[in-house]
């Protein structure tokens, strides 16, 4: 009988035991994913505000790279990292004058773009249309919800609202493509571009006089700046910042 006893007080005990582990179990489980929920929602939201202040602190420490009587090219695209506590972001930093000015193209410039980029011209067909009917595009996320966003993904990375015309020492090979250039010639213009900073009447041959007033400018310095900031640590968000070389946040792509 006590033999039997002793055994049923083991048992109930270690049934005790196992339930108190299960619930201590459940209990951490818990406070875990309680803990790890509210700390993504405060990365996130630290990532909204610190996003911007990343963006800047970029541009600053890429203008203040150069002495102040440099007059030469930028070293664009610009990479940097920039840590802020437990997050490490990603820094890249283009010319914005670099992309197709979409409010100066034509018709026939939006069908180039359009073939170019998605290799149809219905689609610029359609954005060209938008510009006659409003006017201008204020900022290119107008154009998310009118061609679609597989679209607006590709071609986003080519295209700027801000920047007046396209800049002659960092326009990339596809913006002078579709502003109506040959390949001899825009491969002239990168070539020169490596002696420094073009002037336009080095290379006035290269432009018929539509191109040359409507399309392009040389200085040596972007009129805007595209910074793309991504998060990497603790996880990844992304980001595009259109800045004025006073550091101003001007569009957020």
């Amino acid at each position: 009988m006590k033999y039997k006893n002793g055994g049923f007080v083991i048992i109930y005990t270690l049934w005790i035991m196992s339930a108190l582990f299960v619930m201590l179990f459940i209990a951490s489980v818990s406070v875990q994913s309680t803990y790890f929920g509210e700390s993504i929602k405060r990365d996130r939201l630290a990532f909204i505000f610190e996003s911007q202040a990343v963006a800047r602190i970029a541009l600053w420490r890429l203008l203040n790279s150069y002495p102040p009587t440099y007059t030469g090219i930028l070293a664009l695209p610009y990479l940097t990292e920039i840590s802020v506590m437990n997050r490490t972001y990603e820094v890249i930093i283009e010319a914005e004058d670099s992309k197709v000015p979409i409010n100066r193209l034509d018709t026939n410039g939006y069908e180039r773009f359009s073939e170019t980029l998605l290799g149809n011209k219905d689609i610029g067909k359609l954005m060209f249309e938008y510009v006659q009917r409003n006017g201008h595009i204020d900022s290119i996320n107008e154009l998310y919800n009118l061609i679609g966003e597989d679209a607006f993904f590709k071609v986003k990375k080519i295209i700027t609202a801000y920047a007046p015309r396209l800049n002659l020492n960092y326009a990339s090979y596809e913006s002078l493509i579709i502003i109506g250039l040959s390949e001899n010639d825009i491969e002239a213009i990168i070539s020169r571009r490596k002696d420094g900073v073009i002037n336009i009447m080095d290379v006035n041959n290269a432009f018929n006089e539509h191109i040359l007033l409507k399309y392009v400018i040389s200085t040596p310095r972007p009129s805007y700046y595209r910074v793309r900031v991504k998060m990497k640590k603790p996880f990844v968000l992304e980001v595009e910042y259109i800045l004025s070389p006073d550091m101003k946040i001007l569009d957020r792509i």
